[in-house]
């Protein structure tokens, strides 16, 4: 393929741009909020920032393998929304809802049972009780957070493949802000409220992702029109046998990716903590700076398989391979430049 034809024409510049644009601000404000507790808890001390850090990678291993399983469903939506078809649609946004919450439900149960003797795998030195007591009570806080976050994550990634990039921009935006006030309120003692240290970011983190579900379910719900396949979405209807055996087909092995990915990075962690508390707290100082820098590339990468999914789903293939070749081209440049 020649290179003037990887590089694309305007119009084609303005639909990634305004795509990846709204998804781009809602990465960045996702990756902020851990930021922000990292900044805020490491106020306190190396142990209730490492503390706080082992919760959030035991964590991760959950939300990654919820962002996984969604993403594989995310094909059939883009693919249904070139068609415009509104049931296959539906069916979608309902597979997206039961697996990320029979997944979270799981991740509740493993973290219950075995929580403390998984954060007692990352503490070797400094003061292990204080780091120990940390990581749990944020831990325990931030599981009641785990629905709202797959809820959340449902409706955003839906409302992404179906090109209304607005609205989770805005969840993600009321998101933070909730967020930034609380963490400053209960980590520190401020506005009134006690100072509840590691714990008081988790409740804020907790309010945060029920605030960014209040906004995406009723802003989405409140302009059906806009949304015709959330009508009835909730209503107990059984998804088709032949549509749950291929959304389950491809969901499986991007799970199964994004369960060993995020398992790795745990044991990665693990095994840094071997060299000293120092060393976890570090690298979870230096995973937060650098995350920032691949939301470009994110933002790309969630782009170009919403949109060559439409093109799929519409039937033009020759449209399809070339919105790929370029896209890919753009991530490629944006890695070099980042």
């Amino acid at each position: 393929m020649k290179i003037r034809t990887l590089a694309g024409d305007r119009a084609f510049y303005r639909t990634v741009s305004k795509l990846a644009t709204p998804i781009l601000i809602q990465t960045g404000f996702v990756y902020l909020v851990s930021l922000l507790n990292t900044v805020m808890v490491g106020q306190l001390g190396t142990e209730q920032m490492s503390g706080v850090a082992i919760a959030n990678q035991l964590l991760n291993v959950s939300n990654v393998c919820v962002a996984g399983a969604i993403s594989g469903v995310g094909i059939f939506t883009a693919q249904y929304y070139g068609k415009k078809d509104d049931e296959g649609l539906r069916q979608t946004f309902r597979f997206k809802l039961v697996v990320s919450l029979l997944l979270t439900l799981l991740s509740a149960a493993v973290f219950l049972l075995f929580g403390p003797a998984l954060i007692g795998t990352f503490v070797h030195s400094g003061d292990a009780a204080l780091t120990s007591n940390s990581a749990w009570s944020y831990l325990s806080i931030m599981l009641v957070g785990l629905v709202p976050y797959a809820l959340a994550l449902s409706y955003s990634t839906t409302l992404r493949e179906t090109h209304a990039t607005v609205l989770p921009m805005i969840g993600s935006s009321v998101a933070i802000v909730t967020n930034l006030v609380l963490n400053y309120a209960l980590i520190f003692g401020r506005l009134g409220c006690p100072a509840l240290g590691a714990a008081g970011a988790a409740v804020a983190t907790v309010a945060s992702r029920f605030a960014e579900l209040l906004i995406l379910a009723l802003g989405a719900h409140g302009r059906s029109a806009r949304h015709p396949f959330l009508r009835g979405a909730y209503r107990a209807d059984p998804i088709p046998a032949p549509l749950l055996r291929q959304m389950a087909v491809k969901s499986a092995p991007l799970l199964l990716n994004e369960t060993i990915y995020s398992a790795s990075y745990a044991a990665v962690v693990q095994s840094l903590s071997l060299r000293g508390i120092a060393a976890v707290a570090a690298y979870s100082i230096a995973t937060n700076v650098t995350q920032l820098f691949f939301i470009v590339l994110m933002s790309v990468g969630v782009s170009l398989g919403i949109l060559v999914g439409n093109q799929l789903g519409a039937g033009c293939f020759a449209e399809a391979r070339q919105t790929n070749a370029r896209l890919t081209a753009l991530a490629i440049a944006v890695s070099v430049a980042t």
